[in-house]
């Protein structure tokens, strides 16, 4: 579900770079703006459907047990941080890759979904390699094995928690 939305997202963003891009359509035609309209929309749709609603259940599981809350939130930290840098960041790019204000806009909103799908492909090759798959193992020795590299866990799930922080002298 992942990796099929993520890639759905991915192709929505290069078809909304491509309809846009100055020479490929009619600037300001209807069909331009339809085309890269339903290149929108199919993105909202395809993140909607799988990885956005979704990411805080996959923040929680790529954990292991002992540092899920501090993994958790390292994660969802970071990705706030980077939903304001694109937030912000989108209309500066925009005009800095049309050429300024009163450059082709259309050149730098193209440019700029061809870098989020250069960004999605990346993303989507990513998590076909490398995201644990569990088939219908135990879900927590699968991770572990992902995560640590080695079936033998028994150091790490035999500690409590208490164990796997340094303690002081006293």
């Amino acid at each position: 579900m992942y990796i099929g939305s993520t890639g759905v997202a991915t192709v929505a963003c290069l078809m909304t770079g491509l309809f846009v891009f100055p020479g490929i359509l009619e600037p300001d035609s209807t069909v331009q703006q339809l085309l890269s309209g339903a290149g929108v929309a199919l993105f909202v749709a395809a993140f909607e459907c799988g990885i956005g609603p979704c990411f805080y259940v996959l923040a929680q599981d790529i954990f292991p047990e002992q540092v899920r809350s501090a993994g958790t939130s390292y994660t969802i930290w970071v990705q706030f941080v980077f939903n304001v840098i694109i937030n912000w960041g989108f209309p500066v790019a925009m005009t800095g890759f049309s050429g300024g204000p009163s450059g082709d806009q259309n050149q730098g909103m193209a440019i700029c979904f061809m870098l989020f799908a250069g960004f999605g492909f990346v993303t989507t090759a990513f998590m076909a390699l490398k995201m644990p798959k569990t088939n219908h193992e135990l879900k927590q020795e699968a991770l572990r094995e992902e995560v640590f590299g080695t079936a033998d866990t028994k150091a790490i799930t035999n500690q409590s928690p208490v164990d796997i922080w340094p303690t002081t002298p006293e």
